[in-house]
């Protein structure tokens, strides 16, 4: 008899991984159900309530699922071993944890659960539920799957192009969040599509959680891209059954920079598809001709990392090499083409660089945006096995155990004049010299003083977003109302 199984995304409804191992399941004939538990809010998360705790034993207990598969990033860690630790109590399923934290730290996950899936979790899953022997859970056999009495080896990466279309199936997909539960898929209302055309990351950024995932596959190609008809196939799907959808945003590590690809993707985009489309790039490796291509199939928006603007900083601890030559470069290139640009930066960190990062930003031309990330401290890093052997931080500082992702993602005004300042930059209606008379002495030394215009800032930059989300036909009421607990909690983005 076919086993019964239900996945849970803690804190994302997008869930692209576990929107994956969910449709290589379906496709397979077997009774999935996919559960997203609680949604992400820039800054403003909440652990689960008792009620909404209770909702989810409630479904699992109407569902009788015979596996249980949680997916998890650091963050939530310990919101999964609460709600694990809750399900055993009354539930008798297997229980297997997947996704990046159970991936790079296996022997902590494995004092709470069954199983671990280390890496891509599609196969393992599928051959797990093609066990007869539930006896034989404890040693499946099955690489990447890890046990307390088996440690199996780690599978060849995934050729994308083998795997299905992602399945959207609103009858066997439920939503708790706010003490309700609703069934449904919760993205079918959204506006922009989020979609992927690789995996894997080229570079090793030392900060970053692909830097200690690499690890894992020394000898193999950890990028890889999907065929242009893959892709397209699958936002054709998309346009059917998406009422409201009006763009796409690709959120690849890094989108394909390969000419040959790009010729084939932009033509056959243009054609099929039509819609408005973000990309996520990496400075060095943009050209002119790769902009102008993507802009004849509707690029809109650029997102990029700057990350700091000390090359020191870049060079020697984050381990990147996106320099102030080539973001300038960059930025001229978008301007020209009137590309729209998003551009990340770390802050909060203990290795200073702030004021160079001050000149980088007020050396370019507006507009641009900014995303301001508080430095999270990943599991296994290169940077946090660093920062820990120098004693810079200790082990409640890394974001299984600090749950930055909860609360402190994004950086905060209140307790930092930098963070205040460097957000400044980026404000269409504030003039460059402002920004520089605020630097001076007196008002670094008075975080809670630059804080204020920093927040006047931040509501000026969201009625301006709004108003042009609004005569883009981008806003609902679900949009408004995220943007507003956005704006009543004390982040930046």
């Amino acid at each position: 008899m076919n086993k019964k199984i239900v996945l849970i995304a803690l804190y994302d409804k997008l869930a692209l991984g576990v929107r994956s191992i969910f449709s290589v399941l379906k496709k397979e004939g077997l009774d999935v159900s996919l559960i997203f538990f609680k949604e992400l809010v820039n800054n403003n998360n909440k652990p689960p309530s008792k009620i909404e705790k209770r909702k989810l034993i409630e479904l699992l207990k109407k569902l009788k699922p015979d596996i249980i598969g949680f997916s998890l990033r650091s963050g939530f860690f310990k919101t999964a071993v609460d709600l694990t630790n809750e399900v055993k109590k009354e539930i008798d399923s297997l229980i297997v944890w997947g996704g990046i934290h159970p991936t790079i730290c296996p022997e902590e996950c494995l004092k709470y659960v069954d199983i671990i899936c280390r890496g891509e979790g599609e196969y393992p899953m599928l051959e797990l539920t093609q066990i007869k022997n539930n006896f034989s859970w404890s040693k499946p056999g099955i690489e990447n799957l890890w046990t307390k009495d088996q440690q199996n080896k780690i599978r060849p990466l995934i050729d994308l192009n083998k795997l299905p279309l992602p399945i959207y199936d609103k009858n066997n997909e439920y939503m708790i969040d706010n003490n309700t539960i609703y069934r449904g898929t919760p993205i079918l209302e959204q506006v922009k599509y989020v979609a992927m055309a690789t995996r894997g990351c080229p570079f090793n950024c030392s900060y970053c959680g692909n830097n200690s995932l690499k690890k894992l596959y020394p000898h193999e190609k950890f990028v890889r891209w999907r065929s242009v008809d893959s892709l397209i196939e699958e936002l054709l799907e998309v346009k059917k059954n998406f009422r409201n959808l009006n763009g796409v945003f690709f959120v690849d590590e890094m989108f394909v920079s390969d000419i040959k690809w790009l010729k084939e993707f932009t033509k056959k985009y243009k054609k099929e598809i039509n819609l408005p489309f973000e990309v996520d790039l990496y400075p060095n490796l943009v050209t002119e001709e790769m902009i102008v291509l993507l802009k004849s199939a509707g690029l809109r928006k650029v997102v990029t990392g700057i990350q700091s603007g000390s090359k020191e900083i870049l060079r020697d601890v984050y381990k990147r090499h996106t320099f102030r030559e080539s973001i300038l470069s960059l930025h001229k290139i978008l301007l020209k083409h009137k590309i729209k640009v998003d551009y990340d930066v770390i802050m909060d960190t203990p290795f200073g660089g702030e004021k160079e990062t001050l000149d980088l930003l007020l050396e370019l031309k507006k507009p641009f945006a900014l995303h301001l990330y508080s430095l999270t401290h990943f599991p296994k890093t290169d940077l946090t096995e660093l920062l820990l052997s120098r004693g810079a931080i200790g082990r409640n500082d890394i974001e299984d155990f600090k749950a930055k992702a909860l609360d402190s993602y994004f950086i905060k005004f209140s307790h930092n004049s930098w963070n205040s300042l460097i957000s400044l930059t980026s404000n269409r209606f504030i003039p460059k010299r402002f920004v520089r008379f605020l630097s001076c002495d007196y008002f670094i030394a008075r975080p809670r003083l630059l804080a204020i215009p920093a927040n006047v800032s931040r509501f000026m930059r969201l009625v301006y977003a709004g108003t042009a989300m609004f005569f883009r036909g981008e806003l609902n009421f679900l949009i408004v109302k995220k943007r507003l607990k956005n704006l009543f909690s004390a982040n930046y983005h």
